[in-house]
């Protein structure tokens, strides 16, 4: 995460992009720390969902 040049970062935003259909730079005008916290949540849901997949549900 760190020492990427900010990758991860760019990479994390994009995806918040792709999912929730809005533009980057409303993620990227986010506080680092907010911006941390829903980069977070996003991928704590991510993968509770992709738990349930694998478990049929």
């Amino acid at each position: 995460m760190t020492g990427d040049g900010g990758a991860w970062l760019r990479e994390q935003c994009i995806i918040l992009t792709r999912t929730d259909h809005t533009s980057v730079f409303e993620w990227l005008a986010l506080p680092l720390e907010e911006l941390g916290a829903w980069i977070e949540a996003h991928n704590a849901v991510e993968n509770r969902l992709r738990g349930e997949k694998g478990n049929g549900r």
